[in-house]
C-alpha cells in the first residue's frame, strides 16, 4: 500500500516534468542532428541571416557605441530596425562568437523550442493547476507549423523568439491577479519588453489575444481587480522603458515603432491560417484539389495536424477517467 501511494505521489509530482524534458530533449536533438551539419537549401536566405549579424556588430564599431540616435542615419550607420529583434540578435551574436557561424545561428534558433516549451508549461499549470494540461499543451506548442516554418526558413528565425513570451505574458498575468506582487509585476514587464524587441510586429498582433484573457481575467477575478489593474499599468511603465524607448528612433525611418505594413497579411492567410486549419483533415489535397496551388496544404502540415488531433484525444481519454476533475472549474479549463 506504501509503495502504491509513493508511486502515485511520484506520477503526479514528478512524471509530467520529466516526460516534458524528454521530449524536448529528444525533439531538439533530432532537430539538431538532421540541420547542424547541413548546409541551408536557399543559401540567400542563409547569406541574409548570417550577415545580418556581422553587421549589427560592424555598425557598432563604425558608429563607437549604439548608433539608434546618429544623426547619419541615411549614409548607412543607423541600426534602429535591428531594435526589432534586439533579443534573438543578441542570442545569435553570443551563440556565434561561442560555436562559429554557421553552427551557431543554429543553435540560437533551435534554444527557442525548449524555452517556448517551459513558458507554455508553466502558464498552462498555474491556470489549470494540472501539470500534465501543461505537459501536452507545451508539446503542442513546440510542434505548431508557424514557429518551425520560422525557423526552418532561417530567414525568420530572429522572429520565432517573441514566441518564448507570450504564455510567460499570461502566466504573469495570472500571478499578478493572485498576489500583486513586485516579482510578478517584473515579470510582465521583462515578458512584454522582450517580445517587443524580439519582433514587434508580432508583439502588436498579439495585443488583441492578450487583451482578451485579461478581460477575461477581470471578469472571472473580480475581487483582485484592482491588484491586476494596478499591477499592469506598473509593468506597462517598466516595458516603455526598457522597449518602447529603444525603439523609438523607427518612427523617423517607418513611420511606426513596429514598422509594420498591412500588405502582407492576406499572404499570412494563405500560408498559414487557412492551410492549418485543413491540413488536419487532407492529407492528400483531396478536399481542395480543385483550389489554387497556394491554399493547398502539403502532407508535412497534414503530420502536425495529426500531432494535435492525438494530443486533444488523449485529453479527452484522460479526462474520461478523471470525470470528478473534468467537472471542476481546473477541468473546464
Amino acid at each position: 500500500m506504501a509503495k502504491e501511494k509513493l508511486k502515485e505521489g511520484w506520477v503526479e509530482k514528478k512524471a509530467p516534468k520529466h516526460v516534458l524534458f524528454i521530449f524536448c530533449f529528444a525533439y531538439v536533438l533530432a532537430l539538431a542532428l538532421g540541420w547542424l551539419p547541413q548546409t541551408p537549401s536557399q543559401e540567400e536566405l542563409y547569406g541574409s541571416g548570417g550577415r545580418f549579424l556581422g553587421e549589427v556588430v560592424q555598425n557598432f564599431m563604425v558608429a563607437r557605441g549604439i548608433p539608434w540616435w546618429s544623426s547619419h542615419f541615411m549614409q548607412g550607420y543607423s541600426t534602429a530596425n535591428f531594435a526589432l529583434c534586439g533579443v534573438p540578435l543578441l542570442m545569435g551574436i553570443i551563440a556565434r562568437s561561442i560555436f562559429g557561424d554557421p553552427f551557431g545561428i543554429k543553435v540560437a534558433a533551435l534554444m527557442i523550442l525548449p524555452l517556448a516549451a517551459f513558458t507554455m508549461f508553466l502558464f498552462v499549470r498555474r491556470l489549470t493547476r494540472n501539470e500534465w494540461t501543461g505537459v501536452v499543451a507545451a508539446i503542442l506548442y513546440v510542434t505548431s507549423s508557424q514557429m518551425l516554418l520560422r525557423i526552418g526558413n532561417f530567414e525568420h528565425w530572429m522572429g520565432s523568439y517573441s514566441y518564448i513570451f507570450p504564455p510567460l505574458i499570461f502566466w504573469a498575468f495570472l500571478k499578478i491577479s493572485e498576489n500583486g506582487s513586485w516579482q510578478s509585476i517584473a515579470w510582465l514587464a521583462f515578458g512584454g519588453a522582450c517580445m517587443m524587441l524580439s519582433y514587434s510586429k508580432l508583439t502588436f498582433m498579439f495585443i488583441p489575444l492578450a487583451m482578451a484573457f485579461y478581460t477575461w481575467l477581470l471578469i472571472d477575478r473580480p475581487k483582485q481587480r484592482s491588484i491586476l489593474i494596478r499591477g499592469t499599468l506598473l509593468a506597462l511603465a517598466g516595458v516603455i522603458l526598457m522597449a518602447v524607448i529603444v525603439l523609438l528612433p523607427l518612427t523617423r525611418e517607418f513611420r511606426w515603432v513596429a514598422a509594420f505594413s498591412f500588405d502582407n497579411f492576406l499572404g499570412w492567410q494563405r500560408a498559414f491560417s487557412f492551410k492549418n486549419f485543413i491540413s488536419v483533415l487532407d492529407r492528400g489535397n483531396a478536399l481542395l484539389a480543385n483550389m489554387r496551388a497556394d491554399f493547398l496544404a502539403d502532407r508535412g502540415q497534414f503530420y502536425l495536424g495529426a500531432i494535435v488531433l492525438l494530443s486533444v484525444v488523449s485529453v479527452f481519454w484522460w479526462s474520461r477517467r478523471n470525470s470528478a476533475w473534468l467537472a471542476t472549474r481546473q477541468g473546464g479549463l
